[in-house]
């Protein structure tokens, strides 16, 4: 023994105790330890670990809404991934990892996406190209997405649309009919039917079944028919009719009113009409079967009002009139026609205004528009503000109450009056409405009627009251609600004009009473306009209202005690505190000691405006989606920063709001109350895009508005994160002409006078031009790393907005023309900020004799467009005079200046070189002048021509053209793009070419306009240019071949594993009709080409077309080996896949794969999966070698695999040969023989023998390399080598394309390498793909999607969408769409497994969709359900479909996907480990 074996035997006997017991802890634990990794595992790979989760809820709108239409979702969120929504309803999907989640809508044939938007704080893009939005989203937040589509009109919706003549009943006369292409024509040139039958009565439910007839119908009633005197169908039809049909519903072949469905009338077609026989015929529009001229219908089958000009009618409809004349309801003509907008009241006219205009009372049919009251609400703040328009000589008193009445009696109070919400105003009847005494206050009386809505929006929007109907009254009454706290009305009922008080006043003021007001005079359509005046009822002064009233007081601190320094009575105390001591005391500001009130503190002891000069500030803050980033958000903190700033101004001050994403908005106007403007900024949500122009514009109108302080500086603050992408952008990065529109906006705010001081939030802003904004305006730019610099950037700005303006900083301030930074003079802008001017003349004529230079006596002027450039950038457009040919631009500043005509077809410019050209003004009062002269080109006729034919590739090389064939049976389109625009035109059948003709000579392009699944293989670009000289004719062609998607293939040998190796050893042999079975486990997910090997178990042998349950595997398709052990599956999608043998005989043992498994992986597009191999093993089978058995034993000096002489080895397996006269000798070298190229399939397959044993490889290349001996060097493609040494080969390649040469070579290797001759060969042109509608055929397409992925047993209304569509170039007739539940599912309106549905004949391109529900089973089993359906057409081929539902019986917990049960044996596992370890840990303790 070894030494450690000796130690092992010598131990004592309690430390082998010892040590086999720690062995057992030690094994324990590792137990224990590995269990419980496990277990962590399973929690892990289950996502047992709750995480927090997101939300996306994805909402869908239709317009119109309501509508029924389904449409499909998908998403690659897990568990979401497909579902159906309509109108109004949504889908709340949950995920619990960040990442990116695109959900996508499929398209729906009528309908348009037109938008999604969504409200979150992610990050998210909009492809409305390809219908989908892309959220990068974290688990802790939420999105709201709304999919937005259009319904599409169509023929067939009974609305005439765009080019439609017609569309059901819409658009057509009396005797008309509407075809199926919504046409207009008569029943029988539309139909082409024998008779028309127009109209069927209905008795009760159900359909009039088609038949073979020529007729068609429409339901009706039962009761107000014209029935026919005849009783019989021969003497209804016995007239031109050579077909008609009779329905079942008949008795007998007589239709009368008792049958369920019977003729009321008919329109023949044939000839011979008769007048009287009770059938409307061709050239009748009426017979009622009498002689009577005067019950509507002539005795020439004619009526007045058919639109048809008919016997004594001077007229019928527009039938005989010409545009000034109109036809009576007689069919006589009147003349001059009645006509809406001619400023006559004729018939049918309630009025006319002569206009056709809506909105201006008189609508555009000349019908009286409702009329319109609209009241708004002045409050003062005293009644000595108030206005008493009762004098006559009141100063500013207007003739009329307009809409601008209010907002300019406010402007110009300069603060004591403004607009306010909130107020009520009720309206009534004169000689209705009882007038009520004293104050009125309290809901509506008797013949009082409320305005529909009261004052609003900061009192902006005035009440407004709608009146349809005056009930003949002319004059209407008006008052408002008085609200408690407001001042009375001095004299309800009496005309006080002496009395100043609260009153109202509507249009001309009729009536003085204060709180009424009459309307005289009133007419529809019309609008009328009241202001109501009011003021706070004054509160008397008392001691404690903190208000020192000077004549009774000496202080007042706002309340009644006693030692604060200001006593009960409102006295001074003896070392009291109050304003003026010098010390700052509670409720006071600053206190400085004195009574100079224009110091740094004011005499009440409050701080001076933040400027020594009164502002006007609008505040102008980006609301856009981006300013929700960040925690906290960037919105929140410009709030605080704004508002500290707005609570740092004062009542001198005035502040407002715009806002702007999207749009812009006016949140707070003008005023000195700026806690409303702090309100406004309170309220403000970031969502959607940037708009900065808009906002600018706004925020201009409200600083040069009446509300403006005129004493104050005009100031706008803009802050914003992004860059400019609204109105003309999509609201995503920047857009330039967004970026202009801003800066254009801030130009016309500084002719305004506004300064614009600009805020940069962050990295993503354009801060050039928010810097050419300040700078252009006389403002700054400052830039905020982060939100939270904004506080400290808003303290610059306060300090910017209060510099004082100056010639000579740079600005262009108020007073100011010019602000150059300087106070010289001579440089352009003076040094006082005034512009020096000079002047500028600008002429162009016609250079008759084309010498570039100006000759007075024979140049004529011309008249011409000009664009001037100044040195501030800005342009201007002039045109010169048409008598002198020059245009002069006065008072211009100095600088240079760029001038450029403008270029028109068929003129050449002789003079100046440059164009544009510079001129340069330096002084004032210089005067310059610039001479453009040009000379008109002769016009070349148009006498050229571009033909372009359109050719088809075989084999998509466009270098053969040997398979090249004219595209007479398809149509193409071709694009003719010139300097005048585009002309397209199609080939038509029989000709594969188009001609542009008549073409001026010119620079051409010629592109095809392309079409799907095919491919342009010449020219290499689809855009040809073409220069035309004149007389030319050019022929062009546009060669196209069908994009080929190559499939897939898995290919192998099967084996004879003789020594039980499992691996294949040189002479092993290959065996014949084994089969072969590829596999398919879709419950094994892949994704990887990596080979897996999964146990034949998984599978169980289940049959082709048998339902797996899960955990199974199904076969999909099976082979069986070939003459030399070969098999292969062609065609094959893209996928995962197994491949298995099945066991030939018994006694057999699979070798490889090992262990009773078999082959699985994923197959990608265009890929050959070659040498999957089987080997086998017969225990207890010798296979003696032999010669024949393509193996070379020992004793043989060959083996081919036969026994036949004269092929190089002979029957005996010796080497046979030729010598020279001695008889013969062998043939010592290794040779390749016998080399055939063939189709199979078509695929190509390459056979050859060797005299040896050799492996198998074929070189291939669609180029010849003629006797190469290398191929291996030369080729551009081979197959993968096959190491077997065998001398019978063979060598199948798939995917090559049809019509197409190869050179093949085949090559072998035994000791050395050797390679046959080159053979070329073509597979051919039937093994190409079928061109779809090339032929013309109807080829039906279906899909199918469920609502949901999962379902329980008992789960009712879950809901499938079929949709089926021809895509084909014919019509599919007789469409039918079958669909089978598989056992378990029942449809919830049926007890049926199978359904169908008769979707009538399908158009090219039309798609029809069925939704139907579905329940499941209460005993359904846990597993996956298929439901198939399938489309099928008299002339198309069957389609098929499937769609699966997964059933699970075990109700699972949360989103960890354990049920209640497995959750319970974990926690038991776990709980036993645990014990397991502490009982193993003191057992060794105590024994140790």
């Amino acid at each position: 023994m070894d030494s450690n074996s000796t130690r092992i035997n010598l131990l004592p006997g309690k430390e082998k105790k010892k040590k086999t017991k720690s062995i057992f802890v030690t094994i324990g634990l590792i137990v224990m330890i590995t269990a419980m990794s496990s277990l962590g595992m399973f929690f892990v790979y289950s996502k047992l670990a709750l995480a927090c989760h997101g939300v996306i809820t994805i909402i869908k709108s239709t317009n119109p809404g309501g509508d029924a239409q389904k449409f499909n979702f998908t998403s690659n969120v897990s568990g979401y991934s497909s579902f159906l929504l309509a109108d109004g309803q949504n889908k709340q999907i949950d995920f619990t990892t960040d990442g990116y989640y695109t959900i996508t809508e499929s398209a729906v044939d009528g309908w348009e996406l037109t938008a999604i938007n969504c409200q979150t704080s992610f990050s998210y893009t909009v492809d409305l190209v390809n219908r989908r939005v892309k959220i990068y989203a974290n688990n802790s937040g939420s999105a709201t997405c709304t999919f937005s589509n259009q319904k599409l009109p169509f023929c067939g919706d009974g609305i005439k649309n765009g080019e439609e003549e017609c569309d059901g009943e819409d658009g057509i006369s009396p005797g008309q009919a509407c075809s199926v292409n919504c046409t207009i024509g008569d029943e029988c040139s539309n139909y082409g039917f024998d008779f028309f039958v127009a109209k069927w009565e209905w008795s009760d439910s159900g359909y009039l079944a088609e038949g073979s007839a020529n007729g068609t119908y429409v339901w009706g009633n039962t009761d107000t028919a014209n029935w026919l005197s005849s009783s019989t169908i021969a003497g209804v039809l016995s007239k031109e009719a050579t077909n008609y049909y009779v329905h079942s519903g008949g008795t007998s072949g007589v239709i009368n009113k008792s049958d369920k469905y019977a003729i009321s009338h008919l329109t023949f077609c044939g000839s011979n009409p008769e007048c009287g026989n009770q059938i409307i015929e061709v050239g009748e529009t009426c017979d009622d079967g009498n002689t009577d001229d005067t019950d509507g219908c002539r005795n020439d089958c004619t009526f007045c009002g058919d639109g048809i000009k008919n016997g004594s009618e001077e007229c019928d409809g527009e039938d005989g009139i010409n545009a000034e004349q109109n036809c009576s309801t007689s069919c006589t003509i009147e003349t001059p026609k009645p006509k809406c907008g001619n400023g006559k009241v004729e018939a049918g006219e309630e009025c006319d205004d002569g206009n056709t205009n809506d909105g201006d009372g008189c609508n555009s049919y000349c019908l009286w528009e409702p009329l319109t009251i609209k009241a708004y609400k002045v409050v003062c703040n005293t009644e000595a503000d108030l206005p008493n328009w009762g004098l006559s000589s009141y100063p500013g008193k207007p003739t009329i109450i307009s809409a601008y009445t209010a907002s300019d009696y406010v402007g110009l109070s300069n603060g004591k009056c403004h607009l306010e919400a909130g107020w009520d105003f009720q309206w009534g009847f004169d000689g209705v409405a009882a007038k009520q005494s004293g104050d009125f206050v309290g809901p509506a009386g008797a013949g009082w009627y409320s305005f529909s809505s009261p004052t609003s929006d900061n009192g902006v929007t005035p009440a407004v009251a709608t009146i349809n109907n005056l009930e003949g009254k002319t004059k209407l009454w008006v008052r408002e609600n008085l609200k408690a706290g407001y001042i009375p009305f001095s004299n309800p009922d009496g005309d006080l004009q002496a009395s100043t008080s609260a009153e109202i006043y509507c249009h001309k003021d009729i009536l003085n009473f204060d709180n009424y007001d009459r309307i005289d005079n009133v007419q529809l359509g019309g609008t009328y306009y009241c202001v109501a005046f009011n003021a706070l009822k004054p509160v008397l002064p008392y001691c404690g209202d903190g208000i020192v009233n000077q004549v009774s007081e000496e202080c007042d601190d706002g309340n009644n005690d006693n030692g604060d320094g200001c006593s009960s009575t409102c006295t001074i105390e003896q070392n009291g505190h109050y304003c003026g001591d010098g010390k700052v005391d509670p409720g006071e500001e600053c206190d400085d000691g004195n009574a100079d009130n224009n110091d740094s503190c004011k005499n009440d002891c409050t701080l001076p405006n933040i400027c020594e000069f009164d502002l006007d500030v609008m505040m102008v803050m980006d609301r856009s989606g981006s300013m929700g980033y960040d925690s906290p958000t960037r919105i929140s903190l410009a709030k605080t920063a704004v508002n500290s700033f707005l609570g740092d101004l004062k009542n001198g001050d005035q502040s407002g709001l715009v806002s702007f994403a999207n749009t812009a908005s006016l949140d707070k106007q003008l005023s000195n109350n700026h806690t409303q403007t702090q309100a406004a900024v309170s309220a403000l949500f970031p969502y959607g895009a940037t708009n900065i122009g808009d906002a600018i514009a706004l925020a201009k109108g409200e600083l040069t508005s009446s509300r403006i302080n005129p004493d104050a500086n005009q100031v706008m603050i803009l802050v914003t994160d992004g860059r400019a992408n609204y109105p003309y952008g999509t609201g995503y990065g920047e857009n330039p002409a967004d970026v202009n529109y801003a800066l254009e906006k801030a130009n016309e705010a500084f002719l305004a006078g506004i300064k614009i001081f600009t805020i940069g939030l962050g990295s993503d802003i354009n801060a050039d031009m928010l810097k050419q904004i300040a700078s252009t305006t006389g403002g700054k730019y400052y830039y905020a790393p982060t939100a939270q610099d904004l506080s400290d950037i808003f303290a610059l700005v306060k300090m910017g907005v209060c510099e004082e303006p100056y010639c000579g900083d740079g600005k262009v301030d108020p007073g100011e023309q010019c602000d150059d930074g300087n106070n010289d003079n001579n440089d352009g802008c003076s040094a006082q900020c005034q512009m020096e001017k000079g002047s500028l003349t600008i002429c162009k004529y016609n250079d008759l004799n084309k010498n570039s230079v100006y000759d007075i006596d024979v140049d004529a002027p011309l008249v011409w467009n000009m664009t001037v450039t100044y040195p501030s950038g800005a342009t201007t457009t002039i045109q010169t005079a048409s008598s002198t040919g020059c245009y002069e631009l006065l008072n211009l500043p100095y600088g240079t200046y760029q001038v450029e005509e403008e270029m028109l077809s068929g003129w050449i410019k002789s003079y100046p070189n440059d164009n544009p050209t510079s001129v340069t003004i330096n002084s004032d009062n210089e005067s310059q002048n610039v001479t453009f002269l040009n000379y008109e080109q002769p016009v070349t006729p148009k006498y050229g021509s571009i033909r372009v034919c359109k050719l088809i590739d075989s084999d998509g090389l466009a270098s053969t053209t040997d398979d090249q064939y004219a595209a007479t049976t398809s149509s193409w389109t071709f694009s003719l793009i010139s300097s005048t625009g585009t002309t397209t035109k199609s080939t038509t059948e029989g000709d594969n070419c188009v001609l542009f003709s008549e073409l001026s000579v010119g620079v051409y392009y010629v592109n095809e306009i392309e079409q799907a699944s095919w491919q342009l293989i010449d020219p290499a670009v689809n855009d040809i240019e073409v220069n035309l000289g004149a007389e030319e004719n050019k022929v062009l062609t546009f060669i196209n071949s069908v994009i080929v998607v190559p499939k897939s293939s898995i290919s192998g040998y099967k084996y004879n594993d003789a020594n039980n190796n499992g691996v294949i050893d040189s002479g092993e042999q290959k065996m014949s009709n084994w089969t072969i079975q590829l596999i398919g486990c879709p419950y094994a997910p892949l994704g990887t080409s990596t080979i897996q090997y999964l146990p034949n178990s998984s599978w169980n042998n289940v049959s082709t077309g048998t339902e797996p349950v899960a955990g199974q595997c199904l076969v999909i398709a099976t082979t069986t080996t070939d003459s030399i052990g070969y098999y292969e599956f062609t065609d094959l999608e893209e996928g995962d896949y197994g491949v298995s043998e099945l066991i030939a005989a018994s006694g057999w043992l699979q070798t490889y794969p090992a262990n009773d498994t078999f082959y699985y992986f994923n197959l990608p597009t265009s890929a050959n999966r070659e040498n999957i191999n089987f080997t086998n093993y017969k225990p207890g089978e010798v296979t003696e070698p032999y010669c024949g058995d393509g193996k070379v034993d020992p004793g043989e000096q060959c083996d081919d695999g036969n026994n036949i002489n004269g092929d190089g080895c002979s029957a005996t397996c010796r080497r046979e040969g030729g010598g020279g006269g001695g008889g013969g000798g062998y043939i010592e070298t290794f040779n390749i023989f016998n080399t055939i190229v063939s189709e199979e399939d078509c695929n190509v397959v390459v056979t050859w023998r060797t005299n040896y044993g050799a492996t198998s490889r074929v070189y291939y290349d669609t180029e010849s390399h003629g006797a190469s001996t290398l191929p291996d060097v030369d080729y551009a493609y081979s197959t993968i080598e096959d190491v077997t040494k065998i001398t019978g080969h063979r060598v199948k390649i798939v995917g090559l394309q049809p019509g197409v040469t190869y050179y093949f070579r085949a090559y072998s290797q035994e000791a050395t390498g050797k390679s046959s001759q080159e053979i070329a060969y073509k597979l051919p042109d039937s093994c190409g793909p079928t061109v779809r509608g090339e032929e013309g055929k109807p080829v039906l397409s279906i899909t199918k999607a469920v609502n949901t992925e999962f379902a329980n047993p008992g789960q009712k209304g879950i809901e499938y969408l079929i949709t089926v569509a021809n895509k084909g170039n014919l019509t599919a007739y007789g469409v039918k769409l079958k669909d089978l539940l598989p056992s378990g599912l029942t449809y919830n309106d049926l007890p049926d497994d199978t359904r169908s549905w008769d979707l009538g004949d399908m158009n090219p391109g039309d798609s029809k969709a069925v939704i139907y529900q579905v329940n499941v089973n209460n005993d359904a089993r846990a597993q996956v359900y298929t439901n198939t359906a399938e489309a099928s057409a008299a002339n198309a081929d069957t389609v098929k479909v499937t769609a699966d539902l997964e059933v699970r019986t075990v109700k699972v917990l949360a989103i960890t996907g354990f049920s209640i049960a497995e959750f319970i044996v974990m926690l038991i596992t776990l709980s036993s480990l645990v014990g397991l370890s502490i009982f193993l840990r003191r057992k060794t303790a105590l024994e140790e």
